[in-house]
């Protein structure tokens, strides 16, 4: 296979070739590029998500829970869990805007009756489901990990 034949799909000779190519190479194609894409999320999540998720959940305290559709929170009113580059978490009971990350373009804060998620075009509210209760204790969170107890 020469250079040509592998640059063919990135002109738009070779896009037009493609209405007359055979539909497995076609699959391969799609196949090659949806295990890219695959791979750059998988890794933006590794990279950038899943240590600042790791972050807030070791800074929760041990004895806070959702109860009711209610944050049962016991510590201070206000507290940064954790402030990554592409998302934060901080705990703001009252919502009363004491924090907002410079760096962050997601930002999740926990308040008394809701979740409020702020992004760059604006933040939306979500209420914790009545009658559940949900422990949001940071050693259950981490309980498939070694070690953990």
């Amino acid at each position: 296979m020469n250079a040509s034949a592998f640059s063919e799909p990135f002109t738009p000779r070779g896009v037009a070739a493609f209405a007359r190519a055979k539909f497995s190479r076609l699959l391969l194609l799609q196949f090659i590029f949806a295990m890219l894409a695959a791979f750059a999320t998988a890794w933006f999540f590794y990279q950038d998500c899943f240590p600042t998720v790791q972050a807030a959940i070791d800074n929760l305290p041990a004895d806070s829970e959702i109860h009711s559709g209610a944050l049962d929170w016991h510590g201070d009113s206000f507290s940064e869990l954790a402030d990554g580059r592409f998302v934060a978490f901080d705990v703001d009971i009252s919502h009363s805007a004491q924090f907002r990350s410079s760096t962050a373009d997601l930002q999740i804060e926990f308040g008394h009756e809701t979740i409020r998620v702020f992004s760059l075009f604006g933040y939306a509210d979500f209420y914790y489901p009545p009658g559940e209760i949900s422990l949001i204790v940071p050693n259950l969170a981490r309980c498939g990990e070694p070690g953990a107890q």
